[in-house]
């Protein structure tokens, strides 16, 4: 593999850590040149700033009412790039923290209110956990949790500590999706019969079992690692058909198609689609009682989630939420069947089709009960942390929806119907299901 040398710009930052550079504050943090006062705006770190992390780093850093004051990631490469996005946007990157280890902004947390976490899967819980424990917000990206367990662990730290706790299921927070789910609480569609849900696997394609390989200077492999078990690192030659140019590695983008990381399209876009199903059912602090589903896994591969795979999951209130992994982009969500009719919600975007365009059109009399409309999912959270209010994703949301997609797995990695008490939350009568609560962390982790 190609060496990768360490700029000497992120050297320097690693090397002088939390608290040899003096904090200094562009003038628009001081509301010169049409910015917003300090008591108005929002000082935030990032953990994880690849990927996804990348995109809410472009977003926030344009923001007027948002200072980012800090940045972690286990590759260095990934800060090389947050810093050029950061100097950009404000001139300069002086008072900007950038370390490796999300354990080290403890002894920064007077400088800032808020972290946003777009880590891993796998490594939600620990990094949320530690900033709720030293008494900050966070907005989470989705799935909350890798493990029931460690959502459990979270929605209850939430309400220790008194934190605002944004999940990144964002797709709730669009106006359609909660006009649907008003439909459907205030009985305008009847009796809800069944809902089907598409989430077809289109990603990527088996990659069989690579050779170690020595892990880039830039990359704190055993951080990226945490609780999860050890496996060596690999990096492939051979690119994504999917996602052009994107290398096979273990890490970074290809975590979601790996069992001890993720549970891959389940929880990937399950955290979406499943999400909507949970609120439009008016189930966020519940979930099914019923599961039965089979899955595929690739054949001696490195990426092991389930690719092909049919599930069933039944409410208490008799709905049965049925889904399957066949189709493309062009048809994946959800369709909500009722005695006058069905409404069809397209991931991503939720744009909505119905039986009846005037499905599409109903004026709410002033007595339903609707679930309110926010301006943005970011926009939601950051009002919550203002306000100290509640988010429309909350904690103990976010850890149901991500409750569901875990109990489907399960079910396709024991191969058998499983009933679940979502109120004990724990499988009923089979304690081999309930193993899968969780797994024992890596030392020296500990949740």
């Amino acid at each position: 593999m190609e060496s990768r040398k360490v700029s000497r710009r992120k050297f320097l930052a690693s090397a002088v850590g939390l608290v040899a550079a003096p904090y200094f504050i562009p003038s628009t943090v001081l509301g010169k040149d049409g910015g917003v006062a300090p008591s108005n705006r929002l000082a935030m770190v990032h953990i994880g700033v690849g990927g996804q992390g990348s995109y809410h780093l472009n977003i926030q850093s344009k923001r007027k009412d948002i200072q980012i004051v800090g940045v972690c990631d286990v590759d260095r490469r990934h800060m090389d790039k947050a810093a050029d996005t950061l100097k950009e946007a404000y001139g300069s990157t002086d008072g900007i923290q950038f370390v490796q280890d999300f354990r080290e902004l403890a002894g920064f947390k007077d400088k800032f209110d808020a972290a946003l976490i777009a880590t891993p899967d796998h490594a939600h819980a620990i990094t949320t956990l530690e900033m709720l424990r030293h008494g900050k917000d966070c907005y989470t990206e989705k799935p909350l949790t890798r493990t029931i367990a460690e959502g459990r662990a979270i929605s209850d730290a939430v309400k220790r500590y008194g934190r605002v706790l944004q999940t990144g299921s964002h797709e709730r927070s669009n106006k359609k999706s909660r006009y649907v789910a008003d439909v459907v609480r205030n009985g305008y569609l009847g009796k809800i019969e069944k809902i089907e849900v598409t989430m077809p696997v289109t990603s990527h394609k088996p990659i069989a079992p690579q050779k170690p390989t020595e892990p880039p200077a830039e990359l704190d492999y055993d951080l990226w690692l945490g609780p999860a078990p050890y496996k060596p690192y690999f990096y492939s030659d051979e690119t994504s058909f999917y996602y052009k140019g994107k290398h096979y590695e273990r890490c970074h983008f290809w975590f979601r198609y790996q069992l001890d990381y993720a549970t891959g399209e389940m929880s990937d876009r399950g955290a979406h689609i499943l999400d909507l199903v949970q609120m439009i059912l008016d189930k966020d602090t519940s979930g099914p009682v019923e599961i039965s589903a089979t899955g595929k896994q690739n054949d001696d591969s490195e990426f092991d989630t389930f690719m092909k795979y049919e599930f069933a999951l039944k409410y208490d209130n008799g709905v049965v939420v049925s889904g399957n992994s066949e189709g493309d982009d062009s048809n994946r969500g959800l369709k909500i069947y009722g005695e006058n009719g069905w409404i069809n919600v397209h991931i991503h975007g939720c744009d909505l089709t119905a039986s009846d365009p005037k499905l599409l059109n109903i004026e709410f009399k002033p007595s339903d009960s609707t679930v309110g409309r926010v301006l943005s999912h970011h926009d939601n959270f950051y009002d919550a942390v203002r306000n100290r209010s509640d988010t429309v994703a909350n904690a103990e949301t976010g850890h149901r929806t991500a409750s569901v997609c875990h109990i489907a797995t399960i079910a396709m990695e024991l191969g058998r119907p499983l009933k679940w008490d979502p109120v004990a939350e724990r499988f009923i009568g089979d304690e081999d299901a309930n193993r899968y609560l969780h797994y024992g962390y890596r030392s020296p982790w500990t949740l």
